[in-house]
């Protein structure tokens, strides 16, 4: 098979190819973890070539098409070791009247148990409703139809990570000789995903209040030059 390119170390090998040929002149159980994002059933369209996976027909085309790579990935995939995909719920329409999704996420996992998959986890990604409608122009995020119809009102759908696993014992297990050695709990929450949100960056002195509590205690500064210069910085980041 010619490869258009690759970069092959000690430590790792990347391939820039057709991810299915590729697969296939792979040895059997060679793959420890794969984590990707599929093309989300023709939401996207990459290209006019009939190898691509994001060019199909129809729905079901392509999930006939992804169950190739499915397959191949079952192969290759170490036993007791994971798979991980990225994916969403697919927009059907953007009419603003009520519009639907498909269940793309369950059609995943149906496709992964076929082929000899065990679902094992499904990982939830917030998305910022306001930020969602400006990439998208979603009709069912706006105000406008707050005011004329709420009934007819949409939500941010969440980006999904699916867990799979596959049968067998893992021979190589990933061990940790001391466990876990703090308990995720009791840390502070990081500052960085409260001072990201809209209401930080409009409240400076709220943004300056926890940056101050969240330095001291996570980094133990006793500079004040080094916590002004921080506030100013992200201060500075949110109004920019």
């Amino acid at each position: 098979m010619a490869i258009k390119d690759q970069i092959t170390t000690d430590k790792y090998a990347i391939y820039n190819d057709d991810c299915i040929e590729v697969m296939q002149d792979m040895p059997d159980e060679c793959i420890h973890l794969s984590i990707y994002s599929p093309p989300f059933a023709g939401l996207y369209q990459y290209s006019s070539n009939e190898a691509d996976m994001s060019n199909n027909r129809n729905y079901d085309e392509f999930m006939q098409h992804y169950g190739f790579m499915v397959q191949e990935k079952h192969r290759i995939t170490i036993p007791g070791r994971m798979t991980l995909v990225h994916c969403m719920d697919i927009p059907q329409s953007n009419s603003g009247r009520g519009d639907q999704l498909k269940d793309f996420p369950g059609d995943i996992i149906r496709l992964h148990e076929a082929n000899g998959w065990k679902y094992n986890a499904r990982y939830s990604v917030w998305k910022e409703p306001l930020g969602v409608r400006n990439r998208t122009m979603m009709k069912g995020l706006t105000h406008r139809t707050v005011v004329e119809d709420a009934t007819r009102c949409s939500v941010a759908s969440a980006d999904y990570l699916l867990a799979f696993r596959r049968d067998g014992e893992n021979p190589i297990p990933v061990t940790h000789e001391n466990g876990f050695m703090e308990y995720i709990s009791e840390s502070i929450f990081p500052s960085i995903l409260i001072l990201r949100s809209p209401q930080a960056c409009s409240n400076p002195s709220l943004t300056k209040k926890f940056l101050e509590k969240d330095i001291y205690s996570r980094l133990k500064l006793t500079n004040p030059l080094v916590i002004i210069f921080v506030i100013l910085s992200i201060t500075c980041s949110c109004i920019g």
